[in-house]
């Protein structure tokens, strides 16, 4: 049993004053001298919570690496998983501060500030201030709430872990997240709501990881991040190893009332969403009125459902709901220069299912290898429009059932596969049939690879970067998925072009290089090996499209992939 002091009438005065104040107010659990003034860093706060008592709306609070528990300080009772650090109107979270030093450098990776439900202090087994052993008895219910504010707060570069039921709870307010990593939450990491049915209120996620949180506790949705009746923006966000309670969204889930008057709009760019797994919607799920566009993503190695169960939308699962009117309301969905790949689902929709009457567009986007009861081959593994819904419009869009509207679509199994850097490694367990979910592989394209510079430019959003920070457009054409190859200049790739002849598909490339090249092939799985299949090309290179050359990379002459 951990023991704090009890609340004393006399204890602000011997401790700092409790007058609520604005400005910057510094912390530091760190700090040899006592409790101070919170004035600098000379005289810290040492306690989150009575810093937080302190501060009055708009207040910035500077909090130096270290791990904060809700239930230490002035009028808080030890042990209590009530306790939970309250957030006021406007409030700005900074954290990541030299603990020591004159200078007081910031860096949230060298001095994390972690907020912590773990109360007993007994489920951090690496050392690190996370919570690793998840469970239920002695974990704050709440670690961090705010509700009902004027202003919303501002998390940046602040971690949360130990949360029961959920890291943060945001209700009826604006939420920004910057920089902040949530990791080792029982129920899920974060939860935005707005109950009205006319919601007007946002949440901002940057640069944020949300990684382990979640343990299948019944009812909970979005592992990582639940949004319900609110716009988001999330952007370089990483969405790894989160879990959903048997309802939707293992990493993400964005929802509406079925009621709800008003569309809200989500826009999902730049982000990771790996190795999560949800009842429906591995990595993510989108019901209701709630529009969302996915661009720049990564979305692989997510599981939807378990054997036996139906589930569908290993990667994304679009779904409507049913109003009080008896009528299917949703909002669109689009997936922009995304790659979507060995996603697993039971009954259908591997990679992504959807339904409803709302618009539906897949746009230079890569569906490739996604499974359900791990076959890949049939029509509905990738993509599965559930009935009675409106078609998708696909343009530029890759994956290996055939038969999609729309136009410069590459189709079927026969078409040549693209060439990831790292495709992802799935495997099973005992007594499980399906694959299990993955965050590992690396899934940009290698240069001199199939469908590069091949997709629409006129969908890429101006001054949009891809998943990596480089610019969209390389070499004057979009590539496919959610990575563009930035050429190297001593090979330029100006045609990848497949062609047909009597004895079956052949694919063409042709280069513009300051020497001679050399060509290496393989197929779905293997590497490049040492041996080219053409060495010394000058300009172009062209070959039949068989079994074991599926991928072609091009390289200086005299090296190697």
């Amino acid at each position: 049993m951990i023991f704090r002091t009890a609340f004393s009438p006399l204890l602000p005065l011997l401790v700092g004053s409790a007058v609520c104040r604005a400005g910057d107010i510094y912390v530091d659990i760190n700090h040899p001298g006592g409790s101070g003034t919170g004035d600098d860093w000379s005289s810290p706060v040492i306690k989150l919570q009575d810093a937080l008592d302190e501060a009055s709306a708009g207040a910035t609070l500077h909090i130096a690496g270290g791990i904060y528990y809700p239930d230490e300080g002035r009028a808080r009772t030890g042990d209590d998983a009530s306790e939970t650090f309250i957030l006021k109107s406007g409030i700005t979270l900074l954290g990541g501060y030299e603990p020591s030093g004159t200078t007081r450098q910031r860096d949230p990776v060298a001095y994390p500030t972690i907020l912590s439900g773990d109360i007993t202090q007994t489920r951090d087994t690496n050392g690190d201030g996370f919570v690793d052993l998840i469970t239920s008895p002695g974990m704050s219910s709440r670690v961090v709430t705010a509700s009902g504010l004027a202003v919303g707060p501002t998390l940046d570069g602040i971690g949360i872990t130990g949360g029961n039921i959920l890291g943060i709870d945001c209700t009826g307010s604006d939420l920004e997240m910057r920089n902040c990593v949530l990791r080792g939450n029982n129920g899920r990491a974060v939860a935005v709501s707005d109950a009205s049915l006319t919601p007007s209120f946002e949440v901002v996620a940057s640069d944020c990881l949300f990684r382990d949180n979640g343990s299948g506790q019944a009812g909970s949705s979005g592992g990582g991040l639940l949004v319900v009746g609110m716009n988001a923006t999330i952007t370089g966000c990483d969405f790894l190893n989160n879990r959903d309670g048997l309802t939707q969204g293992g990493g993400l889930s964005l929802q509406t009332s079925a009621d709800s008057t008003a569309v809200t709009g989500a826009l999902i760019r730049n982000c990771r969403l790996k190795g999560n797994r949800g009842t429906n919607g591995g990595g993510a799920s989108v019901r209701g009125r709630a529009s969302c566009t996915f661009e720049n993503c990564v979305i692989s190695g997510n599981r939807a459902g378990n054997p036996g169960v139906a589930s569908s939308g290993g990667g994304v699962h679009q779904t409507s709901l049913v109003n009080s009117s008896s009528q299917a309301v949703a909002g669109s969905i689009t997936f922009l220069n995304c790659t979507i790949a060995w996603n697993t689902a039971f009954t259908g929709g591997g990679g992504i299912s959807m339904t409803g009457p709302a618009p539906k567009s897949l746009l230079n986007t890569i569906v490739f290898r996604n499974y359900v009861q791990n076959d890949y081959t049939d029509q509905v593994s990738g993509i599965w429009v559930i009935s009675p819904a409106s078609a998708p419009y696909y343009d530029h869009v890759y994956d290996t059932a055939v038969g999609h509207p729309g136009s410069g679509n590459i189709e079927g199994l026969l078409t040549g596969f693209p060439t990831f850097v790292e495709p992802v490694t799935l495997s099973t367990a005992p007594g499980d049939t399906l694959f299990q979910p993955s965050t590992s592989g690396n899934l940009r394209l290698l240069s001199g690879a199939y469908l590069i510079d091949s997709a629409e430019n006129s969908w890429v959003s101006p001054g949009v970067t891809d998943l990596a920070g480089n610019g969209r457009i390389q070499n004057g054409t979009v590539d496919f998925g959610a990575y563009e190859i930035v050429p190297d200049p001593g090979i330029r790739i100006t045609l990848v072009q497949q062609v047909s002849s009597p004895t079956g598909p052949r694919i063409r490339i042709e280069f513009e290089s300051g020497g001679p090249v050399d060509v290496f092939a393989s197929n779905a799985l293997t590497g490049f090996g040492t041996t080219p299949v053409a060495v010394n090309r000058t300009d172009f290179y062209e070959a039949a499209i068989s079994q074991s050359r599926r991928f072609f990379v091009l390289v200086p002459a005299g090296t190697t992939p």
